[in-house]
């Protein structure tokens, strides 16, 4: 009897030192996968032991199996890189993982909670589209990269984070975001948010800001000159200063209120600036056959484009129609075709456009002579003391019609003829 009780009381022993051994892990898909990790499960049991757990130094990849609980992943000390994106989790705590370099968990739509606090050693963290209303980086002083968009966030604390290189926080609620110690940052995207202003004079470094649909009303990007894409569209903003970005060379600004833009300083190879208010566009640098996509239409008062070559620029910028009915391409804007004149002769209508032929003006002014021209400039036929003009016999093609009154006010307007 004695001998009986004494060989139940070592296997019970033997049974709870074992199961103290085990990890607990509750949900049972997060387990499964653990298991099937041989590099992780190495006696290929049926349990992880704290030991393997402990031992283990590289990644977990639970990507895309709907688990709602990562419960057991604080006995992983030593892990170094955790991809648990696209499950249902509503908490991560990680506070264990003190080795932990990378953490991607984005796509966790209920995710609400993330521990991060003792995870002094992590340089990049993926969390967009998630549910997070905080986030707390006080303590990830070697953080470099940080996609966080998509989230319900209104502040951001960076000051701390200095060695950030990498900064995605679109699609969030911010009003303002202070990125002045963080001078190390070379890109930056933070559209759809809610900012009126945004100061990045100190981010000299940076080469790729996205401020996209905000209430941005200016834009000082004196400072940046090492910038070489720039997307501002869906903003406020009345003018574009980009003198100093010499390197740009994709600008995209469509939808703002912008009345001038002089690009003549940058190689640009791909602009985007229609539905503006622009009257001016310089583009001449010297660089326009690397041009890729050219979007300016849409800005009523443009009717004069400086560019490089006007031959490459009809072929290669207008099909499809990128710039517009009433804009032209030209060597030189103020000669024969100086737009600045129109703004004192504005109650005419020049129609139809197209033609065929008979192109009639609607004016307050009596008009003078009206001069036709071809996109080189050169003067193809003149009509004197008239209000309608007969281009019948001219090839179909673009040309540009110059009318002059008796007062001296002139107009100019791009003709197509059919």
């Amino acid at each position: 009897m004695y001998k009986t009780v004494l060989t139940f009381l070592v296997l019970l022993v033997i049974s709870t030192s074992v199961t103290a051994q085990n990890v607990t892990i509750p949900n049972t898909i997060f387990k499964a996968v653990l298991l099937n990790n041989s590099a992780i499960n190495t006696n290929n049991d049926l349990e992880i032991q704290i030991i393997e757990a402990t031992a283990y130094a590289g990644t977990i990849s639970c990507v895309g199996h709907g688990i709602t609980d990562l419960t057991g992943i604080e006995a992983f000390t030593a892990l170094t890189e955790l991809n648990c994106n696209d499950n249902s989790l509503t908490a991560l705590d990680l506070s264990n993982n003190t080795a932990l370099t990378n953490l991607d968990c984005h796509n966790n739509s209920s995710l609400t909670t993330l521990n991060l606090s003792n995870n002094m050693a992590l340089t990049n963290l993926v969390c967009y589209n998630s549910s997070l209303t905080a986030l707390d980086l006080s303590n990830n002083t070697a953080l470099t990269f940080l996609f966080c968009s998509g989230n319900n966030l209104t502040a951001l604390n960076l000051s701390n984070n200095t060695a950030l290189t990498h900064l995605l926080c679109s699609n969030n609620n911010f009003t303002a975001l202070d990125v002045s110690s963080n001078t190390a940052l070379t890109h930056l995207s933070c559209s759809n948010n809610n900012f009126t202003a945004l100061d990045v004079s100190s981010n000299t470094a940076l080469t790729v800001i996205n401020f996209g649909d905000n209430n941005l009303t200016a834009l000082d990007l004196s400072n940046n000159t090492a910038l070489t894409q720039l997307d501002c569209g869906n903003n406020n903003l009345t003018a574009l200063d980009l003198s100093n970005n010499t390197a740009l060379t994709y600008l995209d600004c469509p939808n703002n209120n912008i009345t001038a833009l002089d690009l003549s300083n940058m190689p640009l190879t791909r602009l985007s600036c229609h539905s503006n208010d622009l009257t001016v566009l310089n583009v001449a640098n010297g660089y326009n056959h690397h041009v890729i996509d050219f979007y300016a239409k849409a800005n009523s008062n443009l009717t004069c484009i400086q560019v490089d070559n006007v031959t490459y620029s009809n072929t290669n910028w207008t099909v499809p129609n990128h710039i517009g009915y009433i804009s032209l391409f030209s060597t030189n804007c103020n000669y024969p075709l100086d737009i600045n004149n129109n703004l004192t002769f504005k109650n005419v209508s020049i129609y139809p456009n197209p033609t065929t032929g008979i192109v009639n003006f609607n004016s307050v002014e009596q008009i003078e002579t009206i001069t036709v021209y071809n996109l080189l400039g050169t003067k193809v036929d003149c009509f004197k003391n008239t209000n309608s003009i007969d281009m019948t016999t001219l090839p179909n093609g673009i040309y540009i019609l110059n009318a002059m009154t008796l007062n001296g006010n002139t107009i100019t307007r791009k003709m197509i003829k059919k």
